[in-house]
């Protein structure tokens, strides 16, 4: 009777268990592969709509923040606090020769897109946001520590090449990737 109900346990466990076969093109071994993701084409339908957003809009602002996680502190500020408004390190409105430049990065980035995001907290510290007059037409939120963007310009999938382009393109308005962000938030004026 215990072989019985062990032999229908295994059975039930691998159920979609399936042979991996060793293969030099990951595309053979894995459906969602970043060629077949590529093909579908949102990495380039991101890419239009990025291009579309930064011709469209009137204004361009570019910033690097605080985010709530960076006060926390497990002595004197466990939880988030509420109402928390992020202190503005840098912002930089974009000159129309800045906006070229961006637009020309953008273009020439791969639009081949990845298989996911990863899998950590999301903490943006650096935004672009695009108006026209003066009406907020989209954000993006940038997580360079982990690689993921948010912006609410499309819902495609975006190129896994964005990232490291918008890291080059805000780098020439003194803004960084990585700074000790919690030990920033602390000597920033309130």
């Amino acid at each position: 009777m215990a072989g019985t109900r062990l032999a229908i346990l295994s059975a039930l466990l691998c159920v979609g268990c399936h042979k991996q076969v060793a293969t030099s093109d990951p595309s053979e071994q894995y459906p969602e592969s970043p060629r077949v993701i590529e093909e579908s084409g949102d990495g380039r339908q991101y890419v239009a709509a990025l291009e579309t957003a930064l011709r469209s809009a009137d204004r361009i602002v570019v910033s690097e923040h605080s985010n709530v996680d960076d006060v926390l502190d497990p002595d004197t500020q466990p939880q988030r606090p509420v109402g928390y408004t992020p202190t503005i390190y840098i912002s930089h409105e974009l000159s129309a020769i800045e906006r070229k430049n961006f637009l020309t990065a953008i273009r020439k980035m791969p639009a081949a897109t990845q298989n996911g995001e990863p899998a950590c907290v999301f903490e943006p510290h650096h935004t672009i946001a695009f108006y026209q007059g003066k009406v907020l037409t989209s954000t993006m939120r940038i997580c360079f520590q982990c690689g993921q963007v948010e912006w609410n310009g499309t819902t495609k999938m975006r190129p896994s090449s964005l990232v490291p382009t918008i890291e080059t393109v805000l780098s020439h308005f003194g803004m960084k990737a990585e700074r000790d962000w919690p030990a920033l938030a602390k000597v920033s004026p309130k």
